[in-house]
């Protein structure tokens, strides 16, 4: 088990991180300091909201004189979100695990380890909505965070006599003796909002308020009699501010009341922890659960839209949708002027200045937040009249542009809408030619631009909690049992197969991971060409397959069978043909002496050569033309029923 970190904390300055285990104080004290670092204020408390406020079409206008329902609130960024969310969502993942040598247990080692990552990917996926929620930050707020953690059953065993675990090896291999029978982890995306971490990744802490019915559930039976004596008396203040703050609702549900709830992983430990602001006069936090870290790191992956060498959040994790903030902020102050006709209300505005100080235009006082404006608006019709202004600052009025000033500038923006939002050659309705080569390799270049960077950060980070669970399982020295797809090379991939995944198995691991995002109309030109280059001679027929499909030898074997079932339903079609034939003559003359019926010479009534003989029975010249046909010579062709000339006939020996 990885020894507890006592190293420096590179984030927090001069302060380092005590000897581990923690108690609440020092655990309050680490998480204390990255809340109040400005970094992270600034991020959580500024962007991040005002982000969502524009993206959920929730952010106010607030033109003096134009009521908030008449406001325009662009749904842009709602419908760019989307569409990022909607292609990096239907990306296919690529997982290959190489072996470490050419012995045969090896490969067959790194196939079932490869087979198990696989499972564990379709099975955080179908966990719930996790994954698309980390891909909705990573697009919006500029962070896709990912956590590792034990699943709920697995919690549930291990710490049902305790919350407090010390050697977290010793109890897994005591509860779990026979190893983990399914999938012993589950995938946590928590909000970036309520993210914390340290600059060097030793401390991730998640910091809000939980409510304190989910608390009792999860922790409450557990709890040693003195823990459970602290937090009932943490969530009994806590129900009894709420019972002052709201005389009214005496009979209301717990589950509204909440305290504030830590989550916080070291390189050597995992923390949780509650805590009562309200309770005074100085509230004590309390540590609900505790266990040893088993992979020796936080168990977080985070995937950025656009990383850049930012130091801050905010600058650091760009949205694929940053650009497009500002441009719609203006945007709604642009069309709502438009169209309520804002600027003929008759009520001139006039703008707050420090003496000395330039003058805002209309359009930076409008972009800014309503509190900050200092600006007012009169009605002169009204009798209104000016305020005196403060001490130091002198009123001017606002210079309102024209009309026409407005459309041309909501012209530009609706551009730059265009210009930097979701690129338009990757829209379903982008007017292209599949058959062209210009244009799908600007499709390839703006899936290449815009699509495999945030591709390639998730990819990452899917590396990064693949390698933590299989760390885990190598620590914990305990096999997993899961049900897999045979994804081997000639395997059926339709077949489940039960696998059990050895800590052995996972030694020495060379892991891969992709996300492919490649355009409908791209990828059947791509078809298209590789087809002509097979059928020209320029490419192996292996070798498209390969591109083609995830395991070419079963597709190949597929195909072949396909063939010979086909060849050996046109075998057996000719065949009962044939013994049709034959056999319809021997039944026809069977039939005939049962009946006692004479059948014609030939065997058929009429065969286009012999004329059928008529019912009364056989007579010279019955049933003959009245001018017998022209009989031609040995290898001549005669059409059937022309008649000699001149009553001749040319005779054939």
């Amino acid at each position: 088990m990885p020894s507890p970190h006592r190293g420096p904390h590179a984030a927090l300055g001069a302060l380092s991180l005590p000897e581990e285990p923690l108690d609440a104080g020092e655990l309050l004290k680490l998480v204390s300091a990255l809340e109040n670092d400005q970094s992270f204020r600034t991020w959580q408390d500024r962007y991040i909201p005002n982000w969502r406020a524009l993206r959920w079409r929730t952010e106010p206008v607030q033109i003096a004189g134009i009521s908030e329902k008449l406001e325009y609130r662009s749904p842009a960024i709602a419908s760019n979100v989307d569409r990022y969310r909607n292609r990096e969502r239907a990306a296919k993942i690529r997982i290959l695990v190489a072996a470490k040598d050419e012995d045969q247990h090896s490969v067959s080692a790194a196939q079932a380890v490869e087979n198990f990552a696989y499972a564990l990917y379709e099975d955080f996926r179908r966990q719930g909505d996790a994954d698309d929620r980390a891909i909705d930050y990573q697009v919006a707020d500029g962070l896709g965070p990912r956590n590792i953690a034990w699943a709920d059953n697995v919690l549930d065993k291990l710490f049902a006599k305790t919350q407090q675990i010390d050697d977290i090896k010793e109890r897994v291999t005591a509860v779990f003796k026979s190893g983990f029978d399914g999938n012993p982890f589950k995938l946590r995306v928590p909000d970036p909002q309520v993210l914390y971490w340290d600059k060097d990744m030793s401390l991730v802490a998640e910091v809000g308020l939980v409510r304190i019915s989910t608390l009792r559930a999860a922790y409450e039976e557990g709890l040693s009699p003195g823990e459970l004596h602290d937090f009932n008396e943490i969530v009994s203040d806590v129900e009894e501010s709420h019972r002052r703050l709201r005389p009214h609702h005496e009979g209301h549900e717990q589950h509204d009341r909440t305290v504030q709830f830590y989550h916080v992983e070291t390189n050597g430990w995992v923390y949780e922890a509650i805590l009562n602001k309200a309770q005074k006069p100085n509230p004590q936090p309390l540590i609900l659960r505790r266990h040893p870290n088993p992979i020796g790191r936080p168990r977080y992956a985070f995937a950025a839209g656009h990383k850049t060498s930012g130091r801050d959040p905010w600058k650091s994790h760009r949205p694929l949708v940053a650009d497009l903030y500002p441009i719609v902020q203006l945007l709604n102050i642009t069309r709502t002027l438009l169209m309520t006709g804002g600027l003929q209300t008759g009520r001139p505005m006039y703008q707050e200045v420090a003496v000395g100080a330039a003058a805002d235009d209309f359009m930076t006082i409008l972009s800014k937040p309503a509190d900050t404006r200092n600006v007012v608006s009169i009605d002169t019709s009204k009798g209104d009249f000016l305020p005196k202004p403060r001490k130091g600052h002198r009123w001017e009025p606002v210079p309102i542009p024209d009309t026409s000033i407005l459309e041309k500038a909501d012209i530009r923006l609706e551009a730059d809408l265009a210009n930097y939002g979701f690129p338009a050659i990757l829209s379903p309705d982008a007017a292209i030619d599949a058959t062209s080569g210009y244009d799908r390799s600007r499709q390839m270049e703006g899936a290449q631009d815009f699509l495999e960077p945030p591709l390639a950060n998730n990819a990452e980070a899917w590396k990064e909690l693949f390698l933590m669970c299989f760390d885990a399982i190598k620590e914990m020295g305990v096999p997993v049992t899961i049900r897999t797809l045979l994804r081997a090379q000639g395997e059926d991939s339709r077949i489940q197969d039960v696998v059990t995944i050895r800590p052995e198995d996972i030694d020495d691991v060379h892991l891969e991971v992709r996300f492919e995002s490649i355009p409908a109309t791209v990828q059947f030109a791509m078809d298209e060409a590789a087809r002509r280059d097979v059928e020209g001679g320029w490419m192996s027929r292996s070798r498209y397959m390969g591109t083609k499909y995830d395991d070419p030898e079963r597709e190949a074997e597929q195909i072949a069978l396909d063939d010979m079932r086909l060849a050996g339903q046109q075998m057996a079609k000719d065949a009962a043909i044939s013994f049709i034939q034959v056999m319809i003559p021997q039944d026809m003359q069977q039939v005939a002496q049962e009946l006692g019926v004479t059948l014609p010479v030939g065997g058929q009534a009429g065969n286009g050569q012999n004329p059928e003989r008529p019912p009364e029975g056989a007579a010279p010249g019955v049933g003959s033309p009245l001018v017998p046909p022209l009989q031609g010579q040995p290898g001549e062709a005669v059409p059937q029923g022309t008649p000699a000339t001149g009553g001749g006939s040319v005779g054939v020996s």
